[in-house]
């Protein structure tokens, strides 16, 4: 009797397990069609978000009017999406007046009504995003609507980018972030397109130009890098490699962070200009201290020798080589503190940009064709200057650019 008992009792305790395990069974089962169907998400958001990366950087490259390239640029952020509605909004040239300029899947009406989303979006200075499930202020058959602010470096602003979609909440995180870049590359576009409105001269038609070529090689390169590591990480879902996905979301979080302090760089060398009464060391003081508050990086201003009066055209070459200096010390020189240092002599002026760095192999630099060089010693060479370079690793940097000052006509005594 007593065997018999402890048998019923195995018999029930293996029961027991075999149905545990089967319900086990039945949620891994769960889980992995769970899975499956994120793996699969996933993928179509990662195909989306190469088809419009790439379709930005053809609109880029294309000789568009600023209206046109908005209206491309709409369409490719709306298929990113996918989203049904859209609309990019901008201030006029005061500043003052918010007026739709391109709007899609909407009408005016809509495209009106919302227009208070977008200005709360520029008052908070970040995406205003709003669903049907937590807003009454949305129209009829608007289920989802993301505003993003078009923000300049100053924190001035452009205008906005609005998205909409009859289904709510359908703007995830992740997309809120690449949206949010797209924004970033609208704002500099407009800000560029506005500079160029305004130019008069020829010679700051071919400072444009070349800020533009500067500008646009930045960015291909991003969005070259972009695409591989997205179409890599689309081999990994292929190969249900979801951890190692995971982690490249990390660091291409950390590269679209690069992606806008670049965009912010690009924005600053675009508004810096010549007005009456500047001189290189004001401009350069102005930039130096921005930086520094930036990227909290100690930079140290020098001036040595009497200013003989610099013309507009060399004080502006000089700041963009400043500029560039300071944004490779910045990216690659992991430095504690950096230094401009300004040199007048009775026929020469020198401009010298340090780093305490750990230094680079010029050589190498030469054979990969370091593009940030190459455009600091093009505008050396059109004030018929010179540029050196003084490194080694470990070592930190200097670069040295000469121009001539023959010729320049003595500024006029200061009054009072």
């Amino acid at each position: 009797i007593t065997g018999s008992a402890e048998l019923g009792k195995m018999s029930t305790a293996l029961e027991s397990m075999r149905k545990q395990l089967m319900a086990n069974i039945k949620q891994l089962a769960g889980l992995n069609e769970m899975l499956q169907t994120q793996v699969s998400q996933q993928s179509d958001e990662l195909h989306r978000q190469q088809f419009v990366l790439d379709s930005i950087d053809q609109t880029v490259r294309a000789p568009l009017d600023v209206r046109e390239m908005l209206e491309q640029i709409l369409t490719q952020t709306r298929q990113a999406g996918p989203v049904a509605q859209g609309a990019i909004y901008l201030f006029d040239a005061h500043g003052e007046h918010l007026q739709p300029v391109t709007f899609q899947g909407m009408t005016l009406s809509q495209v009106l009504q919302l227009q208070d989303v977008v200005q709360q979006a520029i008052a908070q200075q970040k995406p205003r995003y709003l669903s049907e499930l937590s807003s009454e202020l949305l129209p009829e058959n608007f289920g989802s609507v993301l505003a993003i602010p078009l923000t300049c470096v100053d924190g001035s602003v452009v205008g906005g980018f609005l998205l909409a979609d009859p289904h709510p909440n359908r703007f995830s995180v992740r997309q809120i972030t690449l949206l949010s870049t797209i924004a970033g590359q609208t704002a500099l576009i407009v800000q560029n397109s506005r500079l160029y409105s305004q130019l008069e001269s020829q010679a700051i038609v071919e400072e444009r130009s070349r800020l533009s070529r500067e500008i646009h090689d930045g960015l291909v390169q991003t969005l070259g890098y972009l695409k591989m590591q997205v179409a890599r990480m689309q081999g990994w879902l292929a190969e249900e490699n979801t951890d190692r996905v995971r982690r490249e979301m990390v660091n291409l979080e950390d590269v679209l962070e690069e992606v806008y302090a670049e965009a912010r760089d690009a924005v600053v060398g675009l508004r810096v200009g010549v007005s009456p009464g500047d001189t290189l060391e004001s401009l350069l003081t102005e930039y130096v201290q921005s930086f520094s508050a930036r990227y909290e990086l100690p930079v140290e201003l020098t001036v040595n020798g009497q200013n003989p009066g610099v013309p507009d055209t060399t004080i502006l070459h000089l700041i963009r080589i400043t500029q560039e200096g300071l944004t490779n010390i910045r990216r690659h020189a992991k430095a504690s503190r950096a230094w401009v240092q300004i040199d007048y002599q009775p026929t020469l002026l020198t401009l010298v940009i340090g780093d305490d760095g750990h230094g680079f192999d010029p050589a190498a630099t030469a054979q990969n064709g370091a593009s940030g060089v190459q455009f600091m010693r093009e505008r050396a060479a059109e004030l018929s200057g010179s540029l050196e370079i003084t490194t080694r690793p470990g070592h930190g940097t200097e670069i040295r650019v000469t121009v001539p000052t023959e010729g320049i006509r003595p500024a006029e005594p200061a009054l009072g």
